[in-house]
This record gives C-alpha cells, structure tokens and sequence, in this order.
C-alpha cells in the first residue's frame, strides 16, 4: 500500500528494509502515513440512515483540549469517505486533521482539488440562509470546535484542504488549522483569515496583498502575519526571488490577549503613516519561507467595512475565499523592489532591429487632414454621411456601423507576400475523428520532411506505450522511421505549408511563412485556371487544396474568415523566453503543470489553465470553494503562491500580444462580441490563458468552444450590417463575407498559440522537427521558433506532432495559447 505522499506524487511507494518509512519519506523528513483510498465511499441518501450517523457524531465526539489540536467533527458526520487517516482521541476515532506540516513537500499550498474537464458535484435542493449560516436548510449543520461557538460544519461534499488562520497567541503570532470540510463561521468575532485559492487580479509585484508566512527554519506551526510591499523576481544574477514584507509586530488594541473584543491595533488606523509602526520591513529569499496569499473571513476591517458577502457561498452558505483574489489592503504600500517584474522581462525584449526585419503589423502612417474648402470627395471606404438616427433602433444600428467600420491601429505590411490555400472541406468533414484517430500521437517520418522533391509529410499515428518504448530505443536518423512504422497504427499524409515551392516571380526576402487557410465555401474569389495557383489532391483524406502567393494586404480586412492562420514573428511575443523563465515556471506549477490529465484529449507535456471557470468545470466543491461556483480562476494542490504571481504575470505579458493576430482576422468577432467577461452568457474574449512546455497532444475538437447558441444572434447582425444605409457598399460586403462563413461554420472562439524554443544551454544547436497538425484541413506547419498560430478552436481538429531531436540534450518548447481576442477587466492586464 502506498503512503500519502507517494499517492500524492503518484509514485511508487519504495520501503526500505527495517524501516518504517519509504525511501521518500526518509529522504524529505516527514511522516509515512498509509493512504487509504476513497473510491466508491460516497455518502448514502438515505436521510434516516444519514441523520443516525449525525447524531451518534454528536454524542460521541469530544473537542480536542490542546491548542492547535482540531477533532473534526464533520469527518465523522461521513466517516466512510473521510478517513485517510484515524487516531485514538479520548477513546473516539476521529479524523485527525492538525499535524504540523513539517516539510515544503507536505502540500504547504494544499487548498483546493485538482479541476478536470467534469460537471461540479451537484446539490439536489437549494437553501436559504442568514449571514451567519443559521436557518440552513437540507445541509446539516454541527456544533463548533476549538472552543469556537460561532463555527459549525456543513455536510456538502468537499474534497481537498484550507488553512484557517483564527488564534492570535502571545507572541503575536496565528496558529493554522487544516480544514478538510465545508464550514461556516459569523461575520463578527476574532481576526481571521483564510488561505485564497482564486489567485487572480495580481498587479506587478503583489503590492498591497495580505498573507501569511513562516520560516522554514522554524519548527513550531506560528505563522505571521504580513503585508507584501513587492515580489521581485530576477532581481540579481544571483538571487532567483526575493519577497519584502511589512511584518506584523503582533501589537493588539486591547492588553488583554484572550479577550474576545481584541483585535490587531493597525485595523484602527487610517493611513499607512499611522499603521507603520505596528510594522517592520523584512526582507526574505523564497527558499527561506513558505508563503500564502489570504481573505479575511471574520473580524474588524482595516475601512470598518463589513466583510464581502462574496466570502459566503449562495448555495450552503458556507465560508469560501474571494474569488477576485486575495486581499487588497487599502493603503498604498510602499514599494521596495528596484527591480519589477515588467522590467526584468524587458530585459530580453524583441524589437524589429533585434528581429532584422519589420513586423508584419505595423502601425500605418497618419494621413493629412484635409483642408477647408476641399472638393474631394469621401473615400469609398468611409461610410455614408447620415446622421437623422430618430428611433432607438436607428441609433442601435447606427452604433454598430460605426463600429463595424473602424479600422484596426495596425495594419498588414504591404511590402511583405502571404500565401493563400483553399480546402476544399466542409464542416463534418474538418470536425470529424475517426475511432482509429482518437489516443494516438502524431510522429513525422524523416523521410518525407527530408524530401524535397514533395511538400506531402507521413505522420504515423501511435499509442503513448508505443512511443514510449520507441524513446528507450538507441534511434538515428537512419533507423527513426523503420522503427517507427513497425509500431504505428494509422498513418497520414498532409500538406506542409512551408514546404511548397516558391514561385520564381515572388521576392524571397519578402515571404516570412505568413499562410492563411480558407474553406472552399466561405473563400476568396480565386480563378483556379491559373498557371501560378499550384494544387494538391490527398487521396487518403479526399481532399483538394489550392495554393498560390499574393500581397500580404490582399484579402485583409475584408471580412473573409480564415480558419487558420501561421507566420514568424518574433514581435508579436514581445520578449524572448529564457532558462531562468522555465526555472520559476517549474517552481510555482510542478513539472505537470496544472492540469496533468484532461478528459478531452491525451497529452505529453507541462499543461497549465489560467482565466475564469464555469460551473461545469469544477470537479468538486473545496473547503475554499462553495459549490456552484463560476467566478474562480483554475487552480491545484502543489500551485507555489510564491512564483504563482510570477507566472501570471508572464502569460498575461505574452498573451496580450499575440491576441492581435486573432483581433485582426476574426472582425466579426471582434466588433460583435462582449469585451468584458461580466456578461451573463460568458461569451467574450480573453477567456482562458494556457501555458504549456515540451507538450504535444492527441487529435482532438474543443466541441464547448463552439458558440452555437450565438448563430443567430451573428447571423441577424451581419445581415444588418450587409443591408444598413449608414453603411457604403465596401463595408456592406465584408458583413456579407463574414456571413456567408458564419452560415456555413458557425460561430467558435478563437485560439492564437506562440511558441519558443528555449535551449537549457546556449551553446547547444539542436534542429527540432515538430508540426501543428490540422488533419480536418489537410494542412500541417513545421513549427519554428518565434511561430504564431491562430484558428477557431471549435471548427477543425487541431494536434501538435511529437516532437524529433537531432541531439540528446533536448531543449524545451514552450507555448503560450491565448483564447479569445483582447484582455479585458477580469484577467490582469499587463501595461
């Protein structure tokens, strides 16, 4: 049987001879405690079997007498499900939850459950509740303990731990409690604080954010109080982290310690100036403390505010973290870093000179005014002058117009040449998986990347053990494909966009594999008789695609929808990713990522989610986390609070550049889309950020990305737009171009993917062979450094390659993904 913290890990549990711990847990100091699995332990439905169990509970159990000792009640109240581990506690067994976390390796950030792609537990009945959680209905509700009257449990169903910060002993210090259980406590009583699993709305630095923080070299369980003046990563060359604190002194507003009307003296004070002295500076490296980030669920308030009602879940009422994020004290904090986040970034910033070339959207020259008294007439682009809007709908319409004909600030470099490709699918035909498809990795043969004479590639479709075994082989370029063929399942050619030849007419200078793909159905005009179109059959997947090179102005911004577009462009990362950047990204999400499995696909590689989640995407509810909960952000046990702003804060640096491209293409997404994530159908941009290193997947379709339910709300807007007088008749037809594609594909969000190929040493030069597989097109792209890449997720089947190595010492590719279009007010935006 394996231990808690090799179950944990989801490693093999080694014991060693005449020990009584594993070899992890001897090598990490901590306890070797068996785990004790809880599938199939549900709670039974039965209300009278349920209400016996709840009462014996009541009459059994005993609170714990000594301080930082908490008896669970609630853990009793469904002991069947909740018994990793028991003891003997006053001749009662009792979930024991308060052993002191002796080790970084004890899950120091173990507040919530991991999210997978599954509905949220749901509750059959509503309940109605106060704000102290007393007339509760359908959940039941215990008495408190550790002497605390005014908290009770509830009986939903939670998985995974909180920390909860209530005693204040006389060093001035807060004695944590784990709490495996949904709980509800009154708004007035003791200072408390509990640990924030939403770790959202960051600014640069963290200024301004209340946590709780112990040395590691300490070995008692007393945490501090503090104040982040500023994070600072990449300060020195040296030192990875630092972190500046205004600690706590542990100052009271009463002598009288064990008073209930006591609480921390700098709650009374106005300004910062006046709350100074009840701190002192401090200045820590991340491997000297363990850290987390906090609300306030009870007490005094720094304003006399009462406390967000957003604490308490709608549906049992219980105590939950704030899903905006941690505390924001409101004073403003003197910052102590030299050195922000933003700046330390910049550092490595990619600008035109360092790129050699100009990046494909460039910002326009402004032209003249006209002067007074000029004859000339009114472009046909702009719109016709008409402005006797009488009725609201005449100004609704007139609104949308005028928003429909602005142009975007950037715009195409004329000088540079695109390459244009038309498929001949149809929807079923580009969202179509067949059985034998579905869990199989994609590899290219060399031979056919090496072929020159044929941009076709062969991709064989293998198992995740086939290519496992494949990896342990001692492969070379000369017995790759043998042994990869041997082992495959299926096999596909498609059509390498980078690979087809260059007519003799185009400048090769200015083509920088700037590709973009249309459906037959919803395509430009093209005439297929010409000479300089080439064309390519793949009998395999039946289908036909045209390719021919143009301006890169040609086709923009005149409402035709591509369903996929690639170019190298290193501005549109903004900065160049570094091995110290992959350093910090391990440290605040673990090597798996946040989410190491999904039920939608199968992956290789670091996989992490960020951005506001729906209902459905919660597993299960957590002791930080009501049920039905939508606003919070994605989260996990082993997420570092430490780094986690870090990296936060480098996605969202990434990612509102490389959204342009997707802002650009999709005009009629981005004119008739929400631009905020308050609305109620949660259909907008900037949804979801997802960072990802050394990854690949199977073939898969985001079927919950498809905006089905806005069709019609697209079609009777464009059909507006393509019919409105306030229009000129240029206009009216790139409304009818975006209709004509929404009638045959729908409407989906969209997705812009940059990726970066990092090397772990600068001296080394690997050439990595790795594609972006779009079999429902029959396209693929040979994935480079600096490659941005966009496409309707809910519209096509999407896949990357494995990836193929010329040398032992790999580097690690690094994606960030950004779906929807612009940042808006719920993820932090970075400036």
């Amino acid at each position: 049987m394996a231990c808690i913290a090799c179950h944990k890990r989801k490693k093999k549990c080694v014991h060693v001879e005449g020990q009584d711990k594993c070899k992890y847990c001897i090598s990490k100091d901590i306890e070797c405690r068996p785990h004790i699995s809880q599938q199939g332990r549900r709670p039974q439905t039965n209300v009278k079997d349920r209400q016996q169990r709840q009462t014996q509970a009541r009459v059994n159990l005993q609170p714990s007498r000594e301080m930082g000792e908490v008896a669970d009640y609630s853990s009793m109240l469904m002991a069947d499900q909740y018994s990793q581990s028991t003891t003997c506690h006053n001749g009662n067994s009792g979930d024991y939850v308060s052993d002191v976390w002796s080790s970084s390796e004890a899950s120091c950030y173990d507040t919530s459950s991991d999210y997978e792609d599954e509905s949220v537990c749901s509750l059959s009945s509503e309940c109605s509740h106060d704000d102290h959680g007393s007339h509760l209905k359908h959940y039941t509700i215990t008495n408190g303990y550790n002497g605390d009257k005014t908290r009770t449990s509830l009986s939903t169903y939670s998985t995974g731990s909180c920390n909860l910060y209530t005693s204040i002993n006389k060093r001035g210090k807060f004695v944590r409690e784990t709490i495996r259980r949904r709980f509800t406590i009154s708004y007035k009583g003791p200072f408390s604080l509990i640990s924030n699993s939403s770790l959202s709305y960051m600014k640069d630095g963290c200024n301004g954010r209340s946590i709780m923080f112990r040395l590691r070299s300490e070995t008692n369980d007393e945490w501090k109080y503090g104040i982040v003046s500023s994070l600072s990563y990449l300060e020195t060359v040296d030192v990875d982290s630092r972190a500046y604190i205004f600690e706590w002194k542990g100052t009271m507003s009463s002598d009288h310690m064990s008073s209930d009307d006591s609480y921390p003296a700098f709650l009374d004070c106005k300004t910062w100036n006046d709350a100074r002295v009840h701190f002192k500076l401090v200045k820590y490296q991340s491997k000297d403390i363990f850290f987390e980030f906090t609300n306030q669920v009870r007490g005094v308030t720094f304003d006399g505010s009462s406390i967000s009602h957003r604490t308490r879940n709608e549906t049992d009422g219980g105590v939950q973290c704030h899903p905006d994020g941690p505390d924001m004290i409101p004073m403003v904090i003197p910052i102590s870093a030299k050195v922000s986040t933003t700046q330390s970034l910049l550092k490595n910033k990619l600008t035109d000179e360092v790129m050699g070339r100009r990046s494909l959207y460039i910002h326009p020259k402004k032209k003249k005014k006209r002067k007074r008294g000029s004859r000339k007439t009114a472009a046909k682009h702009n719109a016709t002058n008409v402005t006797n809007a009488k009725t609201p709908d005449d100004k609704e319409e007139l609104e949308l117009a005028k928003s429909w004909q602005r142009s975007p600030r950037r715009a195409v470099d004329k000088s540079q040449k695109k390459l244009v490709l038309i498929s001949s699918v149809n929807k079923v035909q580009a969202t179509n998986i067949s059985e034998s498809d579905k869990k199989l990795f994609f590899a290219p043969t060399i031979a056919s990347v090496r072929d020159q004479s044929s941009p076709l590639v062969t991709f064989s479709g293998v198992t995740k053990q086939k290519y496992k075994e494949l990896c342990e082989l001692e492969l070379t370029e000369e017995n790759y494909d043998a042994n990869l063929v041997s082992r495959q399942s299926v096999n596909h050619q498609l059509l390498d966009c980078y690979a087809i030849e260059l007519p003799t007419s185009v400048d090769a200078n200015a083509y920088h594999h700037y590709a973009t793909v249309y459906p037959s159905n919803a395509c430009p005009p093209i005439n297929t008789n010409d000479e300089s179109i080439q064309s390519y059959t793949l009998p395999d997947e039946s289908i036909t695609v045209h390719c021919m090179f143009v301006d890169a102005d040609k086709f923009e911004g005149e409402g035709y929808v591509p369903l996929s577009v690639g170019l190298h462009d290193s501005t549109l990362h903004g900065i160049s990713i570094q091995p110290k950047h992959l350093q910090l990204i391990n440290k605040a999400v673990g090597v798996g990522g946040l989410f190491t499995k999904r039920n939608r696909s199968s992956h290789s590689g670091q996989l992490s989610f960020v951005g506001p989640r729906s209902t459905k995407s919660c597993s299960q509810p957590s002791p930080t986390e009501g049920p039905n909960e939508s606003g919070y952000w994605y989260y996990r046990k082993r997420l570092s609070h430490f780094f986690w702003p870090f990296v936060l804060h480098l996605m969202m640096f990434l990612a509102s550049r490389i959204s342009l491209v997707s802002y650009y293409q999709y005009i009629h997404l981005s004119k008739l889309l929400p631009l905020s994530n308050d609305d109620p159908i949660r259909q907008d941009f900037c949804d979801i950020g997802i960072l990802t290193q050394d990854y690949d997947s199977s073939l898969h379709v985001d079927q919950n990305d498809t905006l089905d339910k806005l069709d019609t709300y697209f079609k009777d807007e464009l059909k507006m737009l393509s019919t409105t007088k306030y229009l000129s008749t240029y206009h009216q037809q790139r409304a009818t171009h975006s209709l004509n594609h929404v009638t045959h594909w729908g409407v989906s969000t969209p997705t812009t993917c940059g990726y970066q190929v990092v090397a772990k040493k600068e001296s080394i030069e690997v050439e990595i062979i790795q594609y972006f597989c779009c079999k429902g097109l029959g396209i693929c792209y040979r994935i480079n450094n600096y490659w941005v890449h966009l496409f309707p997720r809910g519209q096509r089947m999407p896949s990357s390659s494995k990836a193929l190595h010329e040398q032992t010492n790999l580097p690690s590719s690094v994606t960030v993904t950004r779906r929807h279009l612009q940042n808006n007010g719920n993820i932090p935006q970075s400036k």
